[in-house]
């Protein structure tokens, strides 16, 4: 039964959101990434701003619009509460593992882990070089002003780092330190990680 003067009434309404925002959660980052992918490789997410994730801007959601919101989270390096990505992981009790070795950086994981978001200490995007299968994966960086840069990796085809140790990359120069990570898994969860020990070979 349906009683009183609004029923079958009609009133217009605003949906505030920020652009990159496609799960909707008030952030832009690494999961927004993933949540885009898995529209696009139609995985069918749940609660999904299709306007929102059309970052690119030309009404048809493709891995441009994915590249684009990537970029887009590296543009918010400077303002560390809109991003997951920027927490600090150290204390964080997982198997799951961001760490340098011999100027290599690694990931150790016990899960598929889809898409990666790294900040690091003293290093530049000139001294990264990409070790993870070209095939498969590719990354983009930003540089900030405060001597470090971040890094983003990710997958245009639904592919996944195992379970086990994979090299993402190397850098050139002084050993650099890991600042915050953020992992996701294929269905734009975040992964609890931590901070592993930087180890150096000597002589």
């Amino acid at each position: 039964q349906h009683n009183g003067t609004a029923y079958g009434a009609r009133s217009p309404f605003k949906l505030f959101f920020m652009q990159g925002d496609a799960n909707v959660d008030r952030r832009i980052d690494l999961l927004d990434v993933q949540h885009s992918l898995n529209y696009v490789l139609r995985n069918s997410p749940t609660l999904f701003n299709y306007v929102a994730a059309n970052t690119f801007g030309d009404d048809e959601l493709t891995v441009q619009d994915i590249v684009t919101t990537v970029e887009m989270v590296l543009a918010n390096d400077s303002t560390a509460e809109q991003s997951a990505g920027n927490r600090r992981a150290a204390a964080v009790a997982t198997p799951n593992e961001l760490y340098i070795e011999n100027n290599q950086l690694l990931l150790k994981t016990s899960v598929s882990v889809a898409a990666i978001d790294v900040s690091l200490y003293e290093a530049s995007s000139a001294a990264f070089t990409f070790l993870a299968p070209p095939d498969k994966f590719q990354f983009r960086s930003r540089d900030n002003s405060a001597g470090g840069t971040r890094l983003i990796l990710f997958s245009t085809d639904g592919s996944e780092f195992g379970p086990g140790v994979h090299r993402l990359g190397k850098l050139e120069g002084k050993t650099p330190a890991i600042r915050s990570i953020m992992l996701s898994d294929k269905y734009a969860t975040e992964l609890p990680a931590r901070i592993g020990s930087t180890l150096t070979a000597y002589g």
